[in-house]
Parts: C-alpha cells; structure tokens; sequence
C-alpha cells in the first residue's frame, strides 16, 4: 500500500489530510498516524515539511508505518531556496523566516532535515536535477536566468531524497 502524506490543499487546522492510494483520505493530527506498524510499502511526500511545526514526529511516524523494506520519497523547499513559490517572490524566507506567515510555514535548513531524517532513515539518493520550482518567475531576464542556475547548485536545490528503512 502507498501512502501520500500529507496531501490537499493545507487548509486543515492542526494537521494534514492524507490518502491511502486506492483506499481513501484521512486526517493526520501532527502527533500519531492512525495506521499500524509496518503497513506501508512507499510514502510519498511531496512539499510538506515547509509546513510542518513537529519535524521529528513527522519522521518518527513515517518510519514506524513504512514497512522494514519500504521506502519514502520526500521533496521540499529548504530556508535557503532562493525563490519562493509560495509568495513567488525571492528570498523572503533567507531573512525573514519568521515574518512571513509564521502560522503557515516552518523554514527549517537542509542539514536540520538530514539529522533528523538519518535518525529514522537511510538516505538512499538524491535527485541530481529537480526542475526549479522558480520557473514560474517571469521577472527580468537576470534573475529568470539566476532563477534558471541556482537550483542546481547543491545548496540552493530542493530537498529530494529516497528515505529507506
């Protein structure tokens, strides 16, 4: 079974809906999945973690429903991804973090994300190239083009790994 956590739209208050392919949408509180362990053979999580106040209880809980060999597939914008798609303006989270929508988003950076992941997962891979998640800029030319380059480079570039148990 495969379990998509923490799809919609992200308007549920103190958690996140998510779906059991096939089976149907349920709601996560941010403490304890309702599924038991080792039940999941693939997570799939997709632009979540920017969302997540309990970092730790996300992984915790990931890791005890996946099966022992399972894997999750996990993408998200870091602190330090210069442009946002959320606002579709650049470096708003790079020096205010804590200003923009507070309530809404967590900017946590990449080396925070990896202690914790490696607490409850083997990072399996990286992706080499993730398209840019700032292609939708249409601004000047420069900055479309830094929007273009910047995404590739180790530090700039999204977070997207293949976690295995």
């Amino acid at each position: 079974m495969k379990l998509d956590f923490g799809c919609g739209e992200g308007d549920i208050p103190g958690g996140y809906r998510c779906n059991i392919i096939g089976a149907g949408y349920f709601f996560y509180d941010g403490k304890s999945l309702p599924l038991r362990d080792n039940s999941m053979d693939k997570i799939i999580s997709q632009q979540v973690m920017e969302h997540c106040f309990l970092i730790e209880d996300y992984y915790r809980e990931a890791a005890r429903v996946l099966k022992l060999r399972g894997h999750m597939d996990i993408s998200f914008p870091h602190r330090f991804v210069p442009f946002d798609s959320h606002s579709r303006a650049w470096f708003v989270h790079w020096f205010y973090p804590k200003l923009y929508r507070p309530d809404y988003f967590n900017w946590q950076t990449r080396g925070y994300h990896k202690r914790l992941a490696e607490k409850y997962f083997t990072i399996q891979s990286r992706a080499k190239h993730i398209t840019a998640n700032c292609s939708i800029y249409e601004g000047p030319r420069t900055l479309r083009k830094m929007a273009n380059y910047l995404p590739f480079i180790g530090y700039f570039r999204q977070v997207h790994w293949r976690l295995a148990k």
